[in-house]
This record gives structure tokens, C-alpha cells and sequence, in this order.
């Protein structure tokens, strides 16, 4: 019976030691370049994680953490919604009507079928308390504005035909902004079969959305008091998702969170210091997001 090489055995295991060390060395070596003054030991623990200098156009990265991974977008998908309704509504003070069919559960959960809201208002309520029906609200009253063409054909008239035509809106957004990984199925970012995006993605959208303002004006805001019209007129005070964040750290200027049942807590956040402004997209699974986004921004 043939003996084990035991030396061979030893060569082979100080050999794959010496790999994995060399692999983490590197590792760490990779994240100092590319982290600015972050500290020598800064761990991610996002399923992704990406932050770039938006004043010079993605040109400097300054983490990379698997951006190319497909995450599920989440509640970041309502920034997309409201980035395509505002290249075409040209009054955003104009009213529109929730539907039934516009009502979901989830944040925000404060519109009843035959309110009339302001588009402003829609918009804050996505952006500040990630209301699932204003992101329906807005989208199919979007596909109404649209015209139509071969990217979103009149196949038919109602509820359905103009929700279609402001997802198709969206991709066809997206795809311009060089989100080549990205995919919405729906306004509100619920998770549904086929909708899929990258941290990379969400930076390139995040930095295109720095030049809306009613959108970066929304999204700064701790709260807002809505107008709502209709058959039962009323006033609604809604919070940030993010206000804990901004009362910690002074730098974060505006921003958006995602959640799921399933664990997904995505974070999108804009900062500003002195002149440098970033972008840092977080794709998450379980943890504590806001911990892990301080991390970044405040190293």
C-alpha cells in the first residue's frame, strides 16, 4: 500500500496559505487605493457597495465592492419613477387623482382612492416616506402624458395600457443613462419577477438625478406636510426613512432607502463636503445598513 506523501501534503497547504494571504493583502491594499480617507481596515458587508466622486462624473471610485452584482432595486426604483415623470410634466404643481387600483400597502400608506395630489407632492411622498401607492399614482398618470410611439404603443386604452407605457418609459430612461444592468417591472420597486439592477446602476441614477432639482429639493427634506384634495381634504405630515442619518452626519444631503420582506435594505445617499460630492449605493442583505453606510461616508 502506497504511503501518503506527507511533505508533498505540507508544500501543497503553505502554498494555498501563502495564496489566501497574498489574496487578502491585496484585497486590503485595493480598498485603501480606492477608499479616500478611509480607514486601514474597512470592511463592507453589503451584498454590493459602490460610492463614486459625482462632481467628476463617476471618474473616480472611490469603493467597489461587487458593483456588477444583480441586486433587486427595491425603493430605489422610485427615484427612476420620478427622474422619467419629470422630463416630461412640465407643471409639477398641476393635480392628479389616486385610483384604487393606485393603493398598496407599505410606507407611505396614506392615500385613499379619489385624493388629489400635486405631482410635488406625489414626489415627496416617494422620496421622504416611499409611498408604494404615489409611485402607482404617479406611473400610470405619467402614461397618460406620454405619446405614442414604437417605444410605448397605444396597444390599448385604459389603467393598464398607461401604466405599460410608463415602465416602458423608465427602461427606456434608464438605458439612455448607461444602466445597462437594469430592468423595472414596476414603479415602487416591489419585488416582482424580472426586475433586477446593480450598485453600479444605482450610481449612475443617482448622479443623473443630481440635476432635477424638485427631485434633490424632496429627497434633503426630514419632512413634509401634504395637501390633499378630494372627498376627504386633508393635511399629512410624513418623516424620512433617513432622519436618524441626517441628524448624525451633517454631510448627507439627501438620499433614498429600499426595503424587503426577503432582507433587502438598499441605501442610496448623496453627500457633500466642501466641494466633493458622492454618491455611495449600498445593495444589501440583512445587517444594519445605517451602520454600514457611516462606515463610508464618515471615513
Amino acid at each position: 500500500m502506497t504511503q501518503p506523501d506527507h511533505n508533498s501534503e505540507k508544500r501543497w497547504h503553505r502554498a494555498i496559505t501563502v495564496i489566501l494571504t497574498y489574496k487578502v493583502k491585496l484585497e486590503n491594499l485595493w480598498l485603501r487605493r480606492f477608499c479616500k480617507n478611509s480607514p486601514r481596515k474597512l470592511k463592507v458587508q453589503s451584498v454590493a457597495a459602490a460610492c463614486v466622486d459625482a462632481s467628476n462624473k463617476l471618474g473616480k471610485v472611490h469603493i467597489h465592492r461587487f458593483s456588477g452584482r444583480r441586486c433587486k432595486p427595491a425603493s430605489l426604483a422610485k427615484i427612476m419613477t420620478v427622474i422619467t415623470a419629470l422630463d416630461y410634466i412640465e407643471d409639477i404643481d398641476e393635480k392628479i387623482t389616486v385610483e384604487a387600483e393606485d393603493i398598496l400597502p407599505g410606507n407611505g400608506n396614506n392615500l385613499k382612492a379619489g385624493d388629489n395630489i400635486s405631482w410635488r407632492d406625489a414626489f415627496h411622498n416617494m422620496l421622504i416616506a416611499s409611498s408604494n401607492s404615489s409611485a402607482n399614482t404617479v406611473i400610470r398618470n405619467l402614461g397618460c402624458y406620454l405619446p405614442n410611439t414604437e417605444l410605448t404603443p397605444q396597444a390599448n386604452t385604459g389603467i393598464e395600457n398607461s401604466v405599460y407605457k410608463g415602465i416602458t418609459a423608465m427602461n427606456a430612461k434608464a438605458r439612455s443613462l448607461g444602466m445597462t444592468n437594469t430592468r423595472f417591472t414596476n414603479a415602487s420597486g416591489l419585488d416582482t419577477f424580472g426586475m433586477f439592477t446593480t450598485a453600479h446602476d444605482m450610481l449612475l441614477m443617482g448622479v443623473a438625478a443630481l440635476a432635477y432639482p424638485d427631485l434633490t429639493d424632496a429627497w434633503s427634506k426630514t419632512a413634509h406636510i401634504m395637501n390633499i384634495g378630494g372627498p376627504s381634504p386633508r393635511d399629512v405630515e410624513i418623516t424620512s426613512t433617513l432622519k436618524q442619518l441626517y441628524e448624525e452626519e451633517p454631510i448627507v444631503c439627501g438620499g433614498k432607502t429600499g426595503t424587503l420582506p426577503d432582507g433587502t435594505q438598499n441605501i442610496l445617499i448623496y453627500c457633500k463636503r466642501g466641494d466633493i460630492r458622492t454618491i455611495t449605493a449600498l445593495m444589501q442583505k440583512g445587517g444594519n445598513r445605517h451602520k454600514e453606510i457611516l462606515k463610508i461616508i464618515s471615513g
